[in-house]
């Protein structure tokens, strides 16, 4: 990134409609390009509309999805209101709930004291709760139940995913890809002026997609989406919790480029199986399935690497042999990367959304996130 920024074209900010996002968005980008770093002052935000929004999981608009979730709640309650952890919550903070019994889905809900322990803890001494709270062992019981229920479909149901992060999931996969296709260290001899090549011939330098994407969204998106490529740690994400997903490219040797040169040399001829595209533009949102190995090859040398909270994570299925980068399993191939979201992305997002009432998601062998067919 530009040390000044002079416009905002090679960046791509967006937010979910809820303010509180909105403003930690405004906030992250004051504090990556402060005033003296940029020479305009307002980021343009992309917002959608509560019921075209993909970026956390929306149970209020994805019928389907809150049902799963229902289902889950109602699966998990038995386990967990049996358990040796929340015969420990009714013994340290029973006595303080208002019925006097702790359970899953109680008054309040499980989910509901732990929010409240955790914002009490970044306010002041009026906010704080009786000290049993805070105990170590009352925590970490609140941290597991509370996790298990809201995350556990992620990682075992391919439907729970595919409506709950598989929008987000397909954008960023997206605009990864097109960044490859379309991106500025392609943009040599007369296409520098022109634009860059791509599928459908050369692309204005207007619409060569941003280099560095700006997305706001929440804790159950976070975790939603670490949990759907294997990667989560079973951890409600704490305040100030971030991803970074990075696309990185190897360099290739004098040898290799060498190697291009000579090839480049001879006439081309023209490329009769290329992959039918509905847009005739990028194969980003092509399941890669359908995706000939002349097009798939073009994402050769690129590799994805997720970090949570600065810390690098591996995806599940990127810990095979050939799916990663030799010597560092964090750094995925970008072939793998969108394998496994392609199996999670939706084709159309809401028509899943209206399908499969009242089927039952819970109770079957799990469908195991992380991992792709190939």
């Amino acid at each position: 990134m530009p040390d000044i920024l002079e416009n905002q074209k090679i960046m791509y900010i967006r937010a979910s409609p809820v303010a509180r996002a909105t403003e930690s968005t405004q906030q992250m980008f004051s504090g990556m390009y402060p005033g003296p770093k940029r020479e305009w002052q307002r980021p343009v935000i992309v917002t959608r509309g509560f019921a075209d929004e993909t970026l956390f999981p929306n149970d209020g608009i994805c019928k389907r999805y809150g049902e799963l979730q229902r289902q889950y709640a109602k699966f998990l309650k038995d386990k967990w209101d049996k358990s040796k952890e929340m015969a420990l919550l009714q013994d340290r903070i029973g006595k303080h709930m208002p019925t006097g019994k702790v359970t899953l889905a109680g008054h309040p809900r499980l989910s509901g004291v732990l929010d409240t322990v955790n914002s009490s803890l970044a306010h002041g001494p009026a906010t704080k709760l009786p000290s049993e709270f805070y105990e170590p062992a009352v925590m970490n019981a609140l941290d597991t139940i509370v996790t298990n229920e809201w995350f556990q479909g992620f990682k075992d149901n391919l439907e729970y995913r595919t409506l709950g992060v598989g929008g987000l999931a397909g954008d960023v996969v997206t605009r990864m890809v097109k960044h490859v296709e379309y991106g500025r260290d392609e943009a040599i001899g007369k296409t520098a002026a022109q634009g860059v090549k791509g599928q459908s011939g050369y692309i204005p330098k207007a619409k060569r997609p941003a280099i560095f994407g700006l997305s706001g969204t929440h804790d159950t998106a976070l975790a939603g989406f670490l949990a759907s490529f294997g990667a989560f740690d079973d951890k409600w994400p704490p305040y100030t919790s971030h991803i970074a997903i990075e696309l990185f490219k190897v360099k290739e040797t004098y040898l290799e480029s060498i190697a291009k040169s000579w090839w480049k040399s001879f006439p081309s001829f023209p490329d009769i199986s290329r992959t039918q595209l509905p847009h005739n533009d990028s194969i980003g949102r092509v399941q890669s399935s359908q995706i000939n190995d002349a097009d798939m090859s073009r994402l050769d040398g690129y590799y994805v690497r997720i970090r949570y909270n600065d810390v690098p994570v591996t995806v599940a299925g990127c810990r095979k042999p050939g799916k990663h980068l030799d010597g560092d399993e964090t750094f995925c191939t970008l072939k793998e990367f969108k394998r496994i979201s392609d199996k999670f992305t939706p084709k159309d997002w809401k028509t899943a959304c209206a399908a499969n009432e009242g089927v039952k998601g819970t109770g079957k062998a799990p469908e195991i996130a992380g991992f792709s067919d190939a």
